[in-house]
């Protein structure tokens, strides 16, 4: 499918967190200053999911106010967005937020939303939940004629959400289309360059001219992850290292034995790699020398002794004990297909979801056990 770029694309900013921000802000004021105030109200409603009627009583937008993105005050109540098109939530960034402006504004609604363009949830669940393909959506609903001598920026912009949006959601429906995104996670910037130089821009190159592959790697994992049988038992997160995503599940109460300190079991799926692992609690302030025989020999029984993992067409002599480094984690890897990406999502799923059973169930047994 071809692309037709526009100016915010050819600018290569398209992906810079600011400019996003920015737009939201200058729609809505623009609107503020055309006294387009339905149309404000239309907006508000939409992203935050309230139905009362607003007065404008008194009325500020702007961005990076507070340390927040969007931050839109009307009628003594705050609306604020945390906008992550190509990044994620870190450091608990939506609690920390909400605890700081109750302190500064205590006397105020807080009404915040979570915009993203992968459909992550925020940390808090307190935060509304929006995509951008919602936001293109919501500004494609607002009329045109508001904009004035602007409106040729307005149009851009939503020209703009539309590219992102059709590519991403191509991408998300057949990710076989788009092996690319699997592939290239070692490339240079240069290297990408070279292979799409003064050829049609379409959604393949306009990923890799953006650097896309990572946040679509990213979203393509939070699709496996609904398939999996998750029980109340696990919890499941995302994470990045070295420009790949991995999926990493844990079962969420502590293993006490007659160990010094609590252990966690962990499941995980990076590349083409899935591993079992047991870590200290408190990581990252453990030891290796924490690790001796008889936890390593522990570890391994946990896997070794059950009776039913035929029933579960598991082949435990396959996976390799990885060596201990730095810190009181053991672990217990194996290689499974090489073309995991040529896949569908129900291929991985199920063949994931034949561990996480086993592995859910033998947690029950081993829980708290002597």
């Amino acid at each position: 499918m071809k692309i037709n770029e526009t100016i915010f694309d050819t600018l290569s900013v398209i992906w810079i967190e600011k400019l996003h921000s920015q737009m939201i802000s200058w729609i809505i004021e623009t609107l503020y200053k055309n006294w387009e105030y339905d149309e404000i109200s239309f907006i508000l409603r939409e992203l935050f999911k309230f139905k009362w009627e607003l007065k404008y009583s008194n009325f500020l937008v702007g961005t990076e106010i507070k340390n927040i993105d969007v931050y839109i005050e009307v009628d003594s109540r705050i609306f604020i967005i945390e906008n992550k098109i190509k990044s994620s939530e870190h450091s608990n960034q939506t609690s920390k937020y909400i605890e700081k402006l109750k302190i500064e504004k205590e006397s105020i609604s807080i009404f915040p939303c979570f915009l993203t363009l992968i459909w992550e949830k925020a940390i808090n669940n307190n935060w509304k939940n929006v995509s951008y393909l919602d936001l293109e959506n919501i500004f494609n609903s607002i009329n045109k004629k508001s904009f004035d001598n602007s409106r040729i920026v307005f149009e851009y912009y939503l020209k703009t959400l539309k590219n992102i949006n059709n590519t991403f959601s191509d991408f998300i429906s057949n990710h076989t289309k788009y092996l690319h995104v699997f592939n290239d996670w070692g490339k240079t910037k240069y290297s990408k360059l070279n292979e799409i130089y003064n050829k049609t821009v379409n959604n393949s190159i306009y990923i890799k001219k953006y650097q896309l592959e990572t946040i679509f790697q990213k979203a393509f994992l939070h699709k496996i992850v609904k398939k999996l049988n998750l029980t109340e038992n696990n919890s499941y997160h995302i994470s990045e290292t070295h420009w790949m995503w991995i999926i990493q599940i844990s079962f969420n109460i502590p293993i006490k034995r007659n160990w010094d300190k609590e252990y966690s079991y962990w499941f995980q799926l990076q590349w083409n790699t899935i591993k079992f692992n047991l870590s200290n609690d408190d990581y990252s302030n453990s030891r290796s020398t924490e690790i001796n025989d008889k936890l390593i020999e522990e570890f391994l029984f946990f896997f070794n002794t059950s009776i039913e993992w035929n029933k579960y067409n598991i082949e435990w002599e396959e996976f390799g004990l990885n060596p201990i480094k730095t810190k009181a984690y053991i672990s217990l890897s194996k290689k499974i297909w090489e073309d995991l990406y040529l896949k569908s999502v129900k291929e991985i799923s199920s063949f994931l979801n034949k561990y996480l059973d086993f592995l859910n169930k033998q947690w029950l047994n081993n829980i708290n056990k002597k």
